[in-house]
Formats: C-alpha cells, structure tokens, sequence
C-alpha cells in the first residue's frame, strides 16, 4: 500500500545564532566581558570563535565573553553548541562552559543555565543546553579557563555553531 493523503503545514527549523558568521542576533558579534588577568583574547577565525585565556598553567585564570546582542529563547527549548577544546592540554580538572544569563558582566559561572567542555572533549562535538524553564531575552556566554598544556600552542575553547532549537 502507498502513501495516501497529504500534508499542508509549518514545520519549525532551527534557528541558527552562529554557523560560519553571525545570523538572527542584533547587534551582531561578542565581547570579552571579565578576565583575571593580563593576555586573553577572543578571535574568529575561518568559520570558528575562539576563546583563548592564553594563560596555559594551573593558575585560576579566566577569560568571560559573550555575544553583543541577545536572543529571545522564549519559544525554544534548546541551544545546540558545536565546540570543543583544542590543542594539547593536561587534566587539570578544569572546565570551559557555554551558558546563558540576562546579566551584560557577569565575573563568574553564574549563569541561568549552561553546559560544560572538558578537557577530554577535545575533539569537535555538539552538545546542548536546556533553556525550556527560561523565557525573555539572554546573552551567550563563553567561559575558557586556564588550562595547563603539553605543547607551545595555547588551549582554546572552539564554537563552530550556535542553534536554536525548539
């Protein structure tokens, strides 16, 4: 038996945030927000943000960012976040995170929710936050510890896309 009837309709697609460049967020880019010491920096490079502490040792170093504009996740249920941390580090215990807050200068992990990267997911992989408790406008937050490494290249926190998810 074949197909019988037929389909007229909405069907909700992701909405992306980040995915090779800004989309669907006014203004469009991201600031460094807090860092404890003297040589962070946040960069895109190719299709890639990255969040770099250049502090590669075991001190409690800090680097916050986040995006300029905010999002209205009122009707979404997730953020889907492709990352990972790159370039040789050691287990030092430390994790970076990806959250949401409605504070513009948070000085911490405090955030409403978020999602943690650790060192052993260096590699690229998506992961998610559940935002369907939230509602109203937040800022993307991006947090990337001092990690301590085995080669001369400094860790960095990578954000190769930002989706929302309904």
């Amino acid at each position: 038996m074949g197909i019988i009837g037929s389909f007229q309709g909405w069907v909700d697609s992701p909405l992306p945030i980040w995915d090779k460049g800004w989309k669907n967020i006014s203004p469009t880019g991201w600031d460094k927000v807090y860092s404890n010491h003297a040589n962070p920096y946040i960069y895109t490079s190719g299709s890639t943000l990255h969040v770099n502490n250049a502090a590669a040792s075991t001190s409690d170093y800090i680097i916050i960012a986040r995006t300029t504009g905010k999002v209205n996740l009122s009707s979404y249920s997730y953020i889907s976040i492709g990352c990972g941390i790159y370039d040789d580090i050691y287990d030092n215990g430390k994790y970076a995170y990806v959250g949401v807050s409605t504070a513009a200068n948070l000085t911490s992990a405090s955030f409403a929710a978020s999602v943690s990267v650790g060192y052993k997911t260096k590699q690229y992989a998506v992961r998610s936050i559940d935002v369907k408790s939230l509602s109203g406008e937040y800022y993307i937050y991006f947090l990337m510890p001092s990690m301590k490494r085995t080669s001369d290249d400094d860790p960095y926190l990578g954000i190769d896309s930002i989706t929302l998810v309904k």
